[in-house]
């Protein structure tokens, strides 16, 4: 599923397993893709939760909030002008 790789790629960091870096781009990485939508975020957090505990899912969960915080800030000190 969406989240699949997402959990493995904690998973093995957490192992400590190195990577090998290509210079081609194979997929990418975004934070307004699919699994960061408002109906998919539980997920996306639930897996933080699991593999780095309540700690590190409540700093994504915040690091996540602060794009939305700053849109919305950026959007009203524009009306005012």
């Amino acid at each position: 599923g969406t989240f699949a790789d997402f959990d493995v790629n904690q998973k093995l960091y957490k192992s400590g397993k190195k990577f090998i870096q290509y210079e081609k781009v194979i997929s990418y990485f975004t934070l307004d893709g699919h699994s960061t939508r408002d109906a998919n975020a539980d997920a996306y957090f639930d897996v933080m939760k699991e593999n780095f505990g309540t700690f590190w899912e409540k700093v994504g969960r915040l690091y996540i909030a602060q794009f939305t915080w700053r849109k919305q800030l950026l959007s009203i000190l524009k009306l005012r002008n």
